[in-house]
């Protein structure tokens, strides 16, 4: 579990190299509360899958291939 990407102003990109396996894997990144305050009323459900999937795609950028 790594604590602190998004709203704490941890690195995703920093995660991925200093703390993956040599596969890129090995890593549970937490993000919640940059998921969870992404949006308010009606619009949360779409503004917190934007946030996830923003974060997910960041992640998959700096992953080894």
């Amino acid at each position: 579990l790594v604590p602190g990407v998004g709203a704490q102003g941890g690195d995703a990109a920093d995660v991925v190299r200093h703390a993956a396996t040599a596969d890129g894997t090995g890593l549970l990144v937490s993000s919640s509360r940059a998921i969870l305050y992404a949006g308010n009323g009606e619009d949360f459900a779409d503004a917190a899958r934007t946030a996830a999937t923003t974060l997910r795609d960041l992640i998959n950028r700096h992953r080894p291939r």
